[in-house]
């Protein structure tokens, strides 16, 4: 009898699982990084797009020397670079040490008692006014997603919202705008 098509495991994805290999690795970088750098930043964030977390990353890697105070002075001066770790909270607080018997380094416990949700760490030479100074400033326009706030008041005429179809009605009274259909 031929062998059943029901049986078998369909895998939806091509992408291989994370090794503990893999996993080792990355505390040990995010281990190297507190090493190579005096400094640890715990920051927290929402609303990430991609684009405008790079100019981020590059700040802190040195790449951005025109908006990077500390890598005018000398091309190989490393005191500007940097490292940010994203996502993995469990494996930052695995490296960092979650106990003051197997923290990596002296109050690094304390940290990751805080990596929850969206946080991240920012390993750097920068000292704390500059890190501050430049997240105080740092302010990107973009536009907004689903269950943003808006910081303006949005009024709608009574032409603009027959426009739009029956079925848009029950998304306007959730949003609570008086709306009332007549045939």
């Amino acid at each position: 009898m031929p062998k059943s098509r029901r049986a078998q495991i369909v895998v939806l994805t091509k992408t291989a699982k994370k090794t503990r290999e893999h996993k080792t690795k990355y505390v040990e970088m995010v281990r190297e990084a507190i090493d190579t750098n005096k400094r640890v930043y715990l920051f927290s964030y929402e609303n990430m797009r991609s684009n405008h977390f790079k100019d981020v990353r590059l700040h802190f890697r040195g790449g951005n020397a025109k908006n990077n105070k500390m890598s005018d002075s000398d091309e190989n001066d490393t005191s500007a670079e940097g490292r940010i770790f994203l996502g993995k909270n469990k494996l930052l607080q695995i490296a960092l040490g979650r106990t003051p018997e197997d923290e990596y380094s002296d109050n690094l416990h304390r940290l990751s008692k805080n990596l929850s949700g969206s946080v991240g760490i920012l390993c750097t030479n920068q000292s704390a006014s500059d890190v501050e100074e430049y997240f105080a400033t740092l302010a990107v326009e973009d536009f907004a997603r689903a269950g943003a706030t808006s910081p303006r008041a949005v009024v709608l005429t009574k032409e603009q919202v027959e426009t739009h179809p029956v079925s848009m009605m029950e998304q306007f009274r959730k949003l609570g705008m008086p709306v009332e259909v007549k045939n």
